[in-house]
């Protein structure tokens, strides 16, 4: 494939659809036609505004695309070469609440080794990304047992998706990990979940 494609062309969906069948065989009609809207200009790094009903499907706007790269990474001699990716990718999700992040993180997540677990490890999907809810508890427990939090997220080598409250968006460990060229190399989205809460 010549350089300059994307997810959106016919091989991309081709490698997407081939992707999600491999990885969630339950799912055996693929992707829905709104959660490919979603999935497909977010792996070619283009924004997308999503405002639809709880069920309707849009968690698979940041579960999908990091399944997707994750495996086309690991596996590039299965699909077809020369379609967007990061080296690491990593999504930021911005959650009102943090009964919001936990349920992310849930759905998102089944096991992580270390210190944070009581926060992170969560048996309930079989997604296999690994997840983590930056918040107020999480970041006092690391604290305490002396993680560096900032420095592991910029890495972008724990934690595939990061569920952050507002408030912590302004912190100055925040502002220490968005101003990181890896973490920004390879962020594969920035979204907003549960808007309604902020109105």
């Amino acid at each position: 494939m010549a350089p300059g494609h994307c997810w959106q062309d016919p091989v991309g969906l081709e490698t997407i659809n081939m992707i999600v069948k491999k990885l969630i065989p339950t799912w055996t009609n693929g992707l829905h036609a709104v959660q490919l809207e979603l999935v497909l200009p977010i792996l070619d790094g283009i924004d997308v505004l999503c405002c639809t009903e709880t069920g309707d499907g849009k968690s698979a706007a940041f579960s999908i695309p990091m399944l997707v790269l994750r495996e086309y990474n690991e596996h590039p001699e299965a699909y077809e070469a020369g379609l967007p990716t990061r080296a690491r990718p990593i999504g930021v999700v911005i959650t009102p609440t943090k009964g919001l992040a936990d349920n992310i993180v849930c759905l998102l997540h089944v096991s992580v080794i270390g210190p944070l677990m009581a926060f992170e490890v969560h048996k309930l999907s079989n997604l296999h990304i690994s997840s983590f809810s930056y918040c107020k508890e999480t970041l006092t427990e690391a604290r305490q047992a002396g993680i560096r939090l900032a420095e592991e997220i910029q890495e972008c080598q724990k934690w595939q998706v990061i569920c952050v409250d507002p408030e912590h968006l302004r912190d100055k460990e925040w502002r220490q990990i968005t101003e990181s060229l890896t973490f920004r190399a390879n962020v594969l989205f920035a979204c907003v979940d549960g808007v309604f809460h902020f109105v």
